[in-house]
């Protein structure tokens, strides 16, 4: 009688992969407050989650950060969020480490027109972009 080998393990039965429905696009219009209206479109391939209250960008976005040592450059925040966003959340600092408080203040920091952000997309970079 032959012994069998405790070693080997039965072959796992085959599966067919899940039929999953694919986003191909985000379409996301904003308003300003002087009424005019912009459409960005987003691609899925580059970007892993919209933020668009405050809650969720302090909250859900900014604890994602905080349990990570990520940092941003200033060329990176420039090319993001313009240069006069990028003076009041990172002063004269080359680099910033992204916190949620560090979020926040970019939340409620206004554009050269005043405005201040609607939407924040997590890139799968790890990067918080426009």
């Amino acid at each position: 009688m032959a012994r069998k080998n405790p070693r080997t393990k039965a072959a796992a039965p085959a599966t067919t992969p899940e039929r999953r429905v694919q986003v191909t696009g985000i379409v996301v219009y904003l308003q300003y407050p002087d009424g005019t209206t912009r459409t960005v479109t987003y691609d899925p391939r580059r970007v892993e989650a919209l933020f668009w209250t405050r809650r969720a960008v302090t909250e859900i976005l900014g604890s994602y950060y905080e349990s990570r040592d990520i940092s941003m450059t200033r060329e990176h925040c420039t090319h993001c969020f313009g240069p006069t966003r990028t003076r009041a959340i990172m002063g004269n600092r080359s680099e910033v480490r992204i916190t949620s408080d560090l979020l926040e203040r970019l939340w409620d920091a206004p554009d050269d027109q005043g405005c201040c952000i609607g939407i924040l997309s997590k890139q799968d970079n790890s990067s918080p972009g426009p």
